[in-house]
């Protein structure tokens, strides 16, 4: 549903930002799960990537590893992707509230900045 889209595009940021693939970063201590788990293998990886960001200051510790060109926007990508990817999908960021929180005004035609004339 929406919450999971909202989950996506936390992640996606994150990637795009920080040069790194989040979930195999998060995933990266999965190997340490117990054989003997009685969950299955697509469980405890959902799982281990929800207690990887239920730790308060997950998403300040990817954006340590942000691409120099994206650090700049490190003030304003913590607080947005933090509330994209709560644990609880009752939580996160709807929608509406990201388009509102974008620096950009998305259109039909694409991306035009927020001070830039309408495209027509």
């Amino acid at each position: 549903g929406m919450a999971a889209d909202m989950w996506s595009m936390g992640m996606l940021f994150l990637e795009v930002t920080c040069g790194l693939r989040s979930i195999e970063d998060a995933l990266s201590g999965l190997n340490k799960v117990k054989k003997e788990s009685s969950m299955q293998p697509s469980l405890q990886a959902a799982d281990a990537i929800l207690r990887k960001f239920a730790r308060p200051g997950a998403v300040e510790t990817f954006c340590d590893r942000m691409v120099p060109d994206a650090v700049e926007l490190r003030p304003w990508l913590v607080p947005l992707v933090t509330d994209l990817v709560k644990v609880n999908p009752e939580d996160r960021m709807t929608a509406a509230a990201l388009a509102a929180a974008l620096p950009f005004t998305p259109t039909p035609a694409g991306l035009a900045s927020v001070d830039a004339e309408p495209i027509a």
